[in-house]
């Protein structure tokens, strides 16, 4: 009579190859090095430079730069009308749990895209790259032109 050997399946075999001891340790420790470059104390300063120093290396005329500026006030105009479209919409089909935290989740990425476009509109437009700190403290910078 013949024995068979019963061969492990295919599904086991590579099940063990996923969740080695070894990836594991290796997921972990990729993970806390992620953690660590994140720590405040860890992050080095930016490079410090003048506009103008910023436009020689970029290789930007004034011509692009307007463009450019334009271009970031148009963008913030748009995202902000998603915005008030997203909150239409809400209220019209009415206030349910799950499609309000995905309007919050939307208005946050727009309203983060609103900021990051109107702060890079300013620094263009007054040809200083300032600090958030003076573009909050200037409500001027807050609204860009888009035409």
């Amino acid at each position: 009579m013949k024995t068979t050997e019963k061969k492990p399946s295919r599904i086991i075999g590579g099940l063990k190859a996923v969740t080695s001891y070894e990836q594991v340790k290796d997921g972990a420790v990729m993970i806390y090095s992620m953690l660590k470059a994140l720590d405040p104390r860890n992050i080095k300063a930016g490079r410090v430079e003048t506009f103008d120093e910023a436009r020689t290396r970029l290789k930007v005329n004034n011509n692009e730069l307007e463009a450019t500026r334009l271009n970031h006030g148009r963008i913030f105009y748009i995202a902000s009308l998603f915005i008030v479209l997203a909150w239409g919409l809400r209220i019209e089909y009415g206030f349910t749990f799950l499609g309000t935290i995905l309007t919050l989740s939307f208005t946050a990425m727009c309203g983060s895209l609103m900021f990051r476009h109107s702060f890079r509109a300013s620094q263009i437009k007054a040809k200083k790259l300032h600090s958030v700190k003076e573009w909050l403290n200037n409500p001027s910078f807050w609204l860009p032109d888009a035409f």
